[in-house]
């Protein structure tokens, strides 16, 4: 199994496609692995044994100047769990699945119900949610439905 920073950084592209990871989630966390590992010429080395620290200083070191301080906050936390995520992948490819889920899973936060909806005489519609989705995605749900509508004004009801 690839375990360079090449794979590191193309790994995150995967579990969108493969795993269902959410894509700007995704984008994120690769952003931070290919400015580390630029930053530490790291592209063909097995990160299994990467120092963290050393690259992460090395990082802030050569390209620090380019950022504030809590982009370079945010850089380093999500490159740690970026590769926290990865190396998991590597040690139970089949088994892995984003971090989001395990604790969506663990909480039964993955289960979904189904409901039909009579739209019209001749049109059922099926929508299948969360068992715990909350009002506020309710909300966010019922805001994008809107727009779906043919004559949707954009005007508030």
């Amino acid at each position: 199994m690839d375990t360079s920073g090449r794979a590191l950084v193309d790994f995150w592209a995967w579990a969108v496609k493969e795993r269902g990871l959410n894509a700007n989630t995704a984008t994120g966390l690769r952003a931070a692995c290919s400015k580390v590992v630029a930053a530490i010429d790291g592209w063909d080395q097995d990160v299994r044994a990467l120092d963290v620290e050393s690259a992460l200083a090395r990082f802030v070191e050569r390209c620090g100047e380019g950022y504030t301080p809590g982009s370079l906050e945010t850089y380093q936390r999500r490159f740690r769990q970026a590769l926290r995520s990865f190396l998991e992948w590597a040690e139970d490819p089949e088994g892995w699945m984003p971090a989001h889920r395990k604790s969506r899973a663990a909480a039964g936060g993955d289960e979904l119900t189904t409901y039909q909806f009579p739209l019209r005489g001749d049109v059922m519609v099926t929508l299948s949610l969360p068992r715990d989705v909350t009002s506020a995605e309710m909300n966010r749900l019922l805001a994008w439905a809107r727009t779906l509508a043919i004559d949707f004004s954009g005007d508030a009801e």
